[in-house]
């Protein structure tokens, strides 16, 4: 886990000619979200953000920003705990997704005792970000993969896990319904 000091003049609200859309709130302390709602820290300081879940391994604007942020005046620096998972878009690491998992989990049960919020994030924020903050879902509420998703989806959360994150999510099932 690192901690990087970031300040709100650094990122544009508007980024490739795409409009922004603000995360996307599953629980009052969780958020799930894009490479650039992690991008916008203002916005980040006003939902009360205090950690972010990186689960992308190709794209890292936490620390592009971070770097910027070394060479600026900080007029107004809030500090991000990161959790890098370093997830790809692809199978390569179905080996090691359950400890990113445990990782990103207690992350933001973290954050939560603390009375933090945390968003999880990766590229668009529908496939591995969304597949993290599924099994959380389905940890906390204590339901299958097909109950969790349904409920996500009738809040309103977009969530398209890729084939190789369905099948380790439908491998969550048992952990799920387990975990006290």
């Amino acid at each position: 886990m690192r901690t990087f000091l970031l300040s709100t003049g650094l990122a544009p609200n508007h980024l490739l000619g795409r409009v922004q859309v603000g995360p996307t709130k599953v629980y009052e302390y969780l958020y799930l979200g894009s490479w650039q709602n992690s991008s916008d820290i203002a916005n980040l300081k006003t939902l009360g953000i205090t950690g972010i879940v990186n689960a992308a391994a190709e794209y890292k604007i936490l620390q592009e920003l971070a770097c910027k942020a070394q060479n600026r005046e900080r007029k107004s620096p809030i500090e991000f705990d990161v959790c890098f998972l370093n997830l790809y878009d692809d199978d390569r690491f179905t080996h090691t997704f359950k400890s990113s998992l445990n990782s990103a989990i207690s992350f933001i049960d973290t954050h939560r005792q603390r009375g933090g919020k945390v968003l999880v994030q990766c590229n668009n924020g529908i496939e591995r970000s969304a597949a993290i903050v599924l099994a959380y879902f389905m940890r906390q509420e204590k339901l299958s993969y097909e109950r969790a998703l349904a409920a996500l989806r009738n809040r309103g959360v977009v969530i398209h896990p890729n084939s190789w994150l369905e099948a380790m999510l439908e491998d969550e099932d048992e952990d799920a319904m387990s975990d006290d």
